[in-house]
């Protein structure tokens, strides 16, 4: 993936001359081949086999999880964006 960024044209004038400037940046975004929930569900099979630890912890997924269900209801219902405390639940989290 590539994110072409351009700033505004500059043009000025220096003595009588006319100068003009354009920036740009081309930036390579990294992306993975595999699925992601392939690999989250890989890696919950390798912590139950393996005895490892996860890497993101219970009480962290259930406020990502508290998280994407508010946007997903914000979205619905056309609720403007507001700051929310996700260590208190809201509403019932569904799986």
């Amino acid at each position: 993936i590539l994110i072409h960024r351009q700033t505004t044209a500059n043009s000025f004038t220096d003595y009588g001359q006319v100068l003009y400037r354009q920036d740009g940046l081309i930036e390579k975004v990294y992306t993975s081949n595999i699925e992601p929930l392939h690999a989250e569900l890989e890696h919950f099979v390798s912590c139950v086999r393996g005895g490892e630890q996860p890497s993101v912890g219970g009480e962290q997924a259930l406020k990502a999880l508290r998280l994407a269900s508010l946007i997903e209801e914000m979205a619905t219902d056309g609720k403007p964006w507001q700051t929310l405390d996700l260590s208190q639940p809201t509403a019932p989290v569904s799986v």
